[in-house]
């Protein structure tokens, strides 16, 4: 039983990961009721009941929930399948940067980089103060 629970820990988003655990929890609730009400009241329950029961319960749990999701089609073909309500996460802040020429004969160079734990990059550009391109960079 834990090895159902340990398919949740993955690196899945919130939201998805929030959609599989509920998709599960109301799973094990429907089958113990069609069972219960099967056995003490002699009613057999339709699996298309129980399944529309799953996937409304889950979106009803997982569109009231604050949990955000990433971009992957495979992720958003399961939440449409469960009628969740997809949560994109916050946007950046985003800064207004104005480039600034210059003094007279000067030459500026606007340099930029990022580096992650294989592998990292950097690039710059070469202008006067007139704005014209002298050369540029990429490493």
């Amino acid at each position: 039983m834990t090895y159902v629970w340990e398919i949740c820990n993955r690196s899945w988003n919130s939201q998805y990961r929030l959609v599989i655990t509920a998709a599960m929890i109301n799973i094990i609730c429907s089958v113990w009721y069609a069972r219960n009400q099967l056995r003490f009241s002699s009613k057999k329950i339709h699996w298309k009941n129980s399944l529309s029961t799953v996937i409304s319960n889950t979106a009803l749990t997982c569109n009231l929930s604050k949990a955000v999701a990433f971009a992957s089609v495979y992720n958003f073909i399961i939440l449409k399948s469960f009628s969740v309500t997809i949560h994109p996460p916050k946007a950046p802040n985003i800064i207004e940067v104005l480039w600034k020429p210059p003094p007279p004969l000067w030459i500026k160079c606007n340099m930029d980089g990022s580096s992650t734990a294989h592998s990292s990059a950097c690039g710059g550009i070469f202008r006067n103060q007139d704005a014209d391109f002298l050369l540029c960079f990429a490493l």
